[in-house]
C-alpha cells in the first residue's frame, strides 16, 4: 500500500522505564469490557482491532473524554479517575482523537491559538499575544510545520501538517503520556512517515506513548506492544516481532475461538 517495505523505527526496549499509566478492569457498559494493560515510560504500546471493537472508546476513557463505569487507574503512580478531559491535561495527558478537524483543532484560528490551546501563555488572566506566537513558533519549526506560520489557519493546511500542529499542542502542554488515535488518518506517505518518526522519538524522550491505528503498517513501523481488541475487550497481545496480518486478523476476528468450539 505504501510502495515499498516497512522500516521499523528501531528503538531501545531495555530503555523502557517505570509504568507510566496502569489500568485494571476498565469498563464501560459492553462497549469496554474488563480492560487491563500498562504502558511504560518510553514505549510505544498499540491498539488495534476492526471497526466497533472499542479501540476509540478505550481511548477516550483513558483521556477522561468520556467515563468509565469500572476499574482502576493509576498514573505515574498515583491514583487516576479524570473528570473530563481538563482534569487530564492538568494530570499530564495528551490527546490527539480520530478525527482532528472536528474534535481537536479550532478550523478558523491561527496556528498559535490551536498549539496553545491545551496551555495557554498568559499573566494575570490575560494571553500575552507575542509569548505565545514565540512558544507556537518553536514547536512549529521542530515539527516542521509548513508553513511556518504562527497565523495559518488549520483549514489552509494539509492534513500531515494539521496532525502536527495536534502532536504540538500536547508537547507545548508537556504531556508526559499521549494518546494518538489514528494518527496517520488523512495523511499523505511522505508526512505519515514524519509523524511516525517524530511519535518514536518521543518514546526515545521517556514519554509513554499509546497509538490506537487500524494501519497494520503503521504498528509494524512503531509500536513495541500491540494489544488487539474485539468486542470491547483485549483479545490478544503482541510483541513487536509478532505482529503479522495474519495474527492481528486471526485475534481481531476470534478465529482461535471458533476452532475451539
Amino acid at each position: 500500500m505504501i510502495g515499498h517495505d516497512v522500516t521499523r523505527l528501531e528503538v531501545d526496549v531495555r530503555a523502557r522505564g517505570a509504568v507510566a499509566l496502569s489500568v485494571r478492569g476498565l469498563g464501560q457498559g459492553q462497549r469496554v469490557r474488563d480492560v487491563t494493560f500498562d504502558v511504560h515510560e518510553g514505549e510505544v504500546l498499540g491498539i488495534t482491532g476492526l471497526v466497533g471493537s472499542g479501540r476509540s472508546r478505550l481511548a477516550r476513557l483513558v483521556f477522561g473524554a468520556e467515563r468509565a463505569d469500572r476499574g482502576e487507574m493509576t498514573l505515574f503512580g498515583a491514583p487516576y479517575r479524570p473528570h473530563g478531559a481538563r482534569d487530564a491535561i492538568a494530570r499530564g495527558v495528551g490527546y490527539a482523537p480520530e478525527d482532528r478537524k472536528r474534535d481537536a483543532l479550532l478550523m478558523e484560528l491561527s496556528a498559535a491559538k490551536n498549539v496553545t490551546l491545551a496551555r495557554p501563555v498568559s499573566r494575570s488572566g490575560f494571553v500575552r499575544m507575542a509569548a505565545e506566537r514565540r512558544a507556537a513558533q518553536r514547536w512549529i519549526e521542530r515539527l516542521e510545520v509548513k508553513p511556518r506560520s504562527t497565523a495559518a489557519l488549520p483549514r489552509q493546511l494539509s492534513g500531515g501538517n494539521q496532525q502536527k500542529l495536534v502532536i504540538g499542542r500536547w508537547l507545548h502542554a508537556d504531556s508526559h503520556l499521549m494518546i494518538l488515535d489514528e494518527p496517520g488518518q488523512g495523511v499523505d506517505v511522505g508526512a505519515k512517515e514524519q509523524i511516525l518518526r517524530i511519535v518514536r522519538e518521543l518514546a526515545e524522550q521517556g514519554r509513554a506513548i499509546i497509538v490506537v491505528s487500524q494501519e497494520l503498517e503503521e504498528l509494524q513501523q512503531v509500536a513495541d506492544r500491540v494489544l488487539v481488541m474485539r468486542r470491547g475487550a483485549i483479545a490478544g497481545e503482541l510483541a513487536a516481532g509478532e505482529l503479522t496480518e495474519e495474527r492481528v486478523v486471526s485475534l481481531a476476528m476470534g478465529a482461535g475461538d471458533a476452532a475451539a468450539a
